[in-house]
């Protein structure tokens, strides 16, 4: 199974400063115009450099005194991973591949979603929110199916598909096969071995994933049932589960790369250490200047901190510990030479093409105005934790952005660190492991005298590997009222009985509803809806 942060020997590495200003420079040149023609030139590099040193000159001590904050052993590590991205990029692209990668296990494609099939979810979206809008001001109820989008007009964000609502409750919920109540299965009454925390499953409820299936060839996706908490009558209407099925196929090489990252060993190394080494600012900056100098130049340049290594153990902490004399140091580097980045190994093992896939899919919008507000204030940090569903990975597609100021995606690893942030924009798309906590930034209509808005699209993607079947909207029917009838209609037109006469056909179908349960509300929904308050609980975000 791919690493979840719930996971006991999930151990994030920390980051020390200089690998943290190593990293923010890597993200910094590949989000620049270009990048890949740029970073090419050494004497582009070098001014990048410059201006690094300058932003992370945060540890002088009045003036005097300055911790290396980069020395030329850095040089040469950044210079060496930004051209193993480079070179990678280059190669995806000769393949008309878009993805890249950002931020250290995040990766994002500009423009991958065609402007045609964009154009669909546009159209399709407005059209569910113009639906929504009607369906509030007629009546809460249409058609028997009650709606949670009563606030909607009073809403600055609103969830047109919310995976939370109407999950599997155990106990309750039934199984379409053998018409039983689904329980709660009997390896998540214990922990599995040592591997995870057990109070990161719930007792009372899963949430409801649906069932995609990806071609052999990557090429097209087929969504095998209905997409809990989409209207059926919109969905066929609008067809968005069509649509949604080829955006996810887009999604596919990122969702590749992502756990491809995340099926990497860990390096074996001894944790950094940092180690403040405080000299003169003027000693320092003329290091530092030559430094540079001679990697622009391309001179031959010195290994600095890497010649005067001796002999290490890679486990040297373990030699320790168990009163070994190995007679080797312990490996102390700024930046750990067995970290630097490489293109990740994707076999085919570790591939989504020709899978099964467990999907949640969420679709939201965020509305500025003058009437209900100008900012959207920053999010809460946040993470898909509970172990019952599994998910691995998000992808989030920016469908629509309008008078609105630039929107970041901040990222952290557990309660440690920020990372960085991410810009969305129209028509990119941004993948990334479960194991990474995120939120969204605030940000601030442009023009106050008109409204703005964002639309996102979210995939959340259950472990492909995990042996613990979830239950999905294939083997559990409809939960909300007025869907159930839907649902049912479907499914028997299918079949010979849809072959019967219309007036004997309608009186089989309402003598199954009426046998069936009878659905549940919206204001039940909502309590069971607690993802929230169990992640607050579990990872304290």
């Amino acid at each position: 199974m791919y690493p979840h942060p719930l996971d006991s020997d999930w151990n994030p590495d920390l980051i020390t400063y200089p690998k943290y200003h190593h990293r923010a420079f890597i993200v910094s040149a590949l989000n620049k115009p270009d990048w890949t023609t740029q970073a090419a030139d050494k004497s582009i590099v070098a001014r990048w450099f410059r201006e690094a040193q300058e932003r992370d000159n945060k540890f002088s001590v009045f003036r005097v005194l300055h911790h290396r904050t980069w020395n030329e052993s850095d040089v040469k590590y950044a210079w060496q991973e930004l051209s193993n991205c480079r070179k990678y990029v280059e190669s995806l692209r000769t393949e008309g591949c878009k993805v890249e990668p950002d931020i250290r296990g995040i990766w994002k494609a500009d423009g991958m979603v065609s402007e045609e099939l964009r154009e669909k979810l546009v159209k399709a979206t407005s059209s569910l929110e113009r639906i929504m809008g009607n369906r509030i001001t007629r009546s809460n109820k249409i058609g028997g199916f009650d709606t949670p989008y009563q606030d909607y007009e009073h809403r600055n964000f609103v969830q047109f598909i919310n995976p939370s609502l109407w999950p599997v409750i155990y106990g309750k919920t039934r199984n379409i096969a053998d018409a039983m109540p689904i329980e709660l299965p009997e390896e998540l009454l214990r922990p599995r071995g040592i591997n995870c925390f057990w109070r990161g499953y719930s007792n009372k409820l899963c949430c409801l994933p649906t069932e995609f299936e990806v071609s052999a060839d990557g090429k097209q996706t087929k969504v095998l049932s209905y997409i809990n908490n989409l209207p059926q009558s919109d969905e066929q209407e609008l067809g968005l589960r069509r649509i949604l099925g080829e955006i996810f196929t887009c999604f596919v090489p990122l969702f590749n790369h992502v756990l491809a990252d995340l099926s990497r060993p860990q390096p074996k190394g001894a944790p950094a250490i940092e180690l403040l080494e405080f000299i003169p600012t003027a000693e320092y900056l003329q290091e530092w200047k030559e430094a540079v100098d001679r990697f622009e130049h391309e001179e031959d340049s010195d290994p600095g901190i890497f010649d005067y290594m001796e002999e290490h153990c890679m486990d040297h902490v373990q030699c320790r510990e168990k009163k070994k004399k190995c007679k080797k140091v312990c490996h102390i580097e700024r930046l750990d030479r067995w970290d630097i980045w490489t293109p990740p190994p994707m076999p085919d093992a570790l591939r989504l093409e020709g899978r099964k896939l467990k999907v949640f899919v969420e679709l939201s919008s965020i509305h500025l105005s003058p009437e209900t507000g100008f900012e959207y204030r920053q999010g809460d940090w946040r993470t898909n934790a509970r172990l019952n569903e599994r998910i691995v990975a998000t992808g989030v597609y920016c469908i629509e952005r309008e008078n609105i100021t630039e929107v970041q995606v901040e990222f952290k690893m557990s309660f440690l660190h920020n990372l960085s942030g991410i810009p969305i924009k129209e028509h990119r798309a941004i993948a990334f492991p479960n194991i990474l906590e995120y939120r969204t930034q605030p940000f601030k209509l442009v023009d106050r005298q008109r409204p703005g808005h964002l639309k996102m699209l979210k995939f959340y993607l259950c472990d492909p590997t995990d042996p613990y079947e979830i239950p999905t909207t294939t083997t559990v029917a409809p939960q909300q009222k007025g869907e159930i009838k839907i649902w049912l209609v479907d499914q028997l037109r299918q079949g010979k009985m849809g072959r019967l006469p219309e007036e004997i056909f309608e009186q089989i179908v309402d003598h199954i509803v009426q046998a069936m349960e009878p659905g549940i509300t919206v204001q039940a929904a909502e309590k069971y809806s607690s993802r929230a308050q169990f992640s607050k609980a579990m990872c304290g975000i």
